[in-house]
């Protein structure tokens, strides 16, 4: 029914239901029988955290082939530290950040990172992909705001925030991403120039 490798596997399942209602996923019949019943799904065993046992599964899929690179490429990406799954957006990535530094942050500083991220940054970057954010997107806005006389401080903020969701996506060791034109051990100063 698929395929599998030494740390995933490739299959196909559906959205049937039993008596129960419960799904019938990749044990349904119907997909034994009709090649073009239900969709193909990949299941990865990730890294342990923390001792406990991760999992990534994607489905939709059109073909093997397709969640077979899919799986391909979130496997290579682990390999090099960086977040890796293609159809990933921004704006989903980001609510998956906040989610993750909830538990960690003070709540004012939480809520000035969702302030940002809701405010400015989904509805700046949300829609591109995570894996084709380039430092053009963002130099690009932060010319935009500072032309439209938004304050610097605002604008290093998010930008800021931008930075440091970005910079948990991929390990330690890798390149940080820094806010073109904007200092990131302080806040800008009123006299500060901004190249544009």
């Amino acid at each position: 029914m698929g395929q599998r490798t030494k740390r995933g596997r490739v299959y196909r399942r559906c959205g049937c239901q039993d008596e129960n209602k419960k799904q019938l996923g990749p044990w349904c019949m119907r997909l034994l029988e009709d090649v073009k019943h239900g969709t193909w799904t990949y299941a990865v065993d990730l890294a342990r955290e923390d001792g406990r046992r991760r999992v990534r599964r994607r489905g939709g899929f059109a073909s093997h082939a397709e969640a077979a690179r899919e799986m391909a490429a979130v496997l290579d990406g682990e390999l090099r530290g960086v977040y890796e799954n293609r159809r990933t957006t921004v704006a989903s990535y980001l609510r998956e950040w906040l989610a993750a530094k909830k538990e960690v942050l003070a709540p004012n500083t939480y809520a000035g990172y969702k302030a940002c991220v809701e405010r400015d940054l989904i509805p700046a970057f949300g829609h591109r992909r995570l894996l084709d954010l380039r430092a053009k997107h963002i130099d690009d806005w932060i010319t935009t705001q500072l032309e439209a006389k938004r304050g610097r401080v605002t604008v290093y903020r998010a930008v800021s925030t931008l930075r440091n969701a970005l910079n948990a996506a991929v390990k330690p060791h890798m390149d940080r991403v820094e806010p073109p034109g904007l200092h990131p051990c302080r806040a800008p100063r009123a006299t500060d120039s901004v190249p544009l």
